[in-house]
């Protein structure tokens, strides 16, 4: 069941999973991105891929930024996982965080970076939430992580809350 975040057209977030005792919430917190200011409609795209590049579940997305500077985008986005922990322990997967945005002179939303986390991070975290900050890398997305290019010479990153909840 997708719901539709209220101020946000393109904002596409699951329920938490009510069938599984133990899941995990992400929470896109912001992003550290130049000229962030001058980005229209900006979203990130969550989606949990194995290692053939598969999806694993369904792709979210957030809502629009709530806030934006010249640095930064603000989220705040809770973003529930649908597999429960013990099914991420023993799957090999990764988590994307794709940086959406709109070109108003393409008339195309565009990615214009994208950051990972390994499945290891979220089945070993512990029970209490913990922040993360990953950097942020050029696309295009590289499923098998191999050949990665930072985004810009800047410390560009996402900045992620995770939370086990059972």
């Amino acid at each position: 069941d997708a719901f539709i975040c209220p101020g946000s057209a393109s904002g596409a977030l699951l329920r938490p999973p009510a069938q599984l005792e133990q899941w995990v919430t992400v929470s896109v917190d912001r992003v550290a991105i130049k000229d962030a200011h001058k980005m229209k409609d900006a979203h990130v795209v969550v989606s949990a891929r194995d290692a053939a590049g598969q999806f694993i579940e369904p792709q979210q997305d957030t809502p629009f930024c709530q806030r934006r500077d010249a640095r930064f985008l603000v989220f705040f986005a809770p973003v529930h996982l649908q597999t429960d922990l013990p099914t991420m322990r023993s799957l090999e997967y990764k988590l994307f965080f794709s940086l959406v945005h709109y070109k108003e002179d393409k008339r195309k939303e565009s990615m214009r970076c994208w950051a990972f986390l390994e499945a290891s991070a979220l089945a070993n975290a512990g029970p209490a939430p913990c922040k993360l900050t990953l950097p942020m890398f050029q696309k295009p997305v590289d499923l098998r992580a191999r050949k990665l290019k930072r985004f810009a010479n800047a410390a560009l990153d996402i900045t992620l809350q995770l939370a086990p909840l059972s």
